[in-house]
């Protein structure tokens, strides 16, 4: 088993919580928090067993880098967003997504669900939906 970085290559701003809606984090000491939700595209090197899984390290960081306005993001959850492609032409999905502090990790799969085992890297990113806090 092996573990692929998977490489940002874009971040778009979906959504802001609606205005004057925040949240009480218990987890952080009952700070008020905004919900925000972002589009995250990223390419993965080649699987090369059904037993690989990926990681993407740093994603709330990047976040936060590019939104530009000084606060810290804090990953909540992800999904995907839209099927990437391999170069051999075969939509490629993240499943089982999970958020592993600043990291998403997870398993790419076929459009059936099938875990990938091809020697491919992608060649059109994965698109993720992100869910982030930040301080209001």
């Amino acid at each position: 088993m092996t573990v692929q970085a998977g490489t940002i290559r874009g971040i778009v701003h979906e959504l802001k919580s609606y205005s004057g809606v925040t949240a009480i984090d218990a987890g952080a000491s009952n700070a008020v928090v905004e919900l925000h939700t972002f589009l995250v595209a990223v390419d993965f090197p080649a699987y090369v067993a059904s037993t690989d899984t990926f990681s993407i390290a740093g994603v709330g960081a990047a976040i936060s880098s590019w939104a530009k306005d000084g606060k810290t993001y804090t990953l909540r959850n992800a999904q995907q967003a839209g099927f990437g492609k391999n170069s051999a032409g075969t939509a490629v999905t993240c499943n089982a997504v999970t958020v592993s502090t600043d990291a998403l990790t997870g398993n790419l799969t076929d459009i059936a669900g099938t875990e990938i085992d091809v020697p491919l890297g992608t060649t059109v990113p994965v698109t993720l939906l992100v869910a982030a806090t930040c301080p209001a």
